[in-house]
């Protein structure tokens, strides 16, 4: 499978599913989702390296809620289909190696847009 690099972040989600666009609120649930997001993403991979697929299965699947949330559409894609292959018991190695890719690529993306909303909401 591929997954859209054109997708990786929108950041109109997020206030359209809070139905909020206050900065200081969306600057906070930003953090939360990096941070969690860093944090479930190690374990994943601990998991996936001790062969703990079944753990990577409920972590990709707590993944790909979050993600889509707040407008890390590719990465919540990439989660959906690293969880129905580790449901049905398949390794995933490979799959790993082009999700950490976009985990970076989210993350700068996600990262540029909460400096944005701070810088801007000092102006105003």
């Amino acid at each position: 499978m591929t997954f859209a690099v054109d997708a990786i972040f929108d950041p109109d989600i997020l206030p359209d599913v809070l139905g909020d666009s206050d900065p200081a609120v969306l600057i906070n649930f930003y953090d939360i989702f990096l941070s969690f997001t860093a944090e479930s993403w190690q374990e994943l991979v601990s998991s996936a390296k001790s062969g703990n697929w079944q753990k990577v299965s409920t972590l990709a699947h707590s993944l790909k809620s979050s993600s889509r949330s707040i407008g890390a559409l590719t990465l919540g894609t990439a989660m959906a289909e690293l969880e129905k292959t580790t449901e049905e018991g398949a390794a995933a190695d490979d799959l790993l190696q082009r999700i950490s890719t976009i985990v970076d690529v989210t993350f700068e993306r996600v990262r540029l847009h909460r400096v944005k909303i701070d810088t801007s909401s000092n102006f105003t």
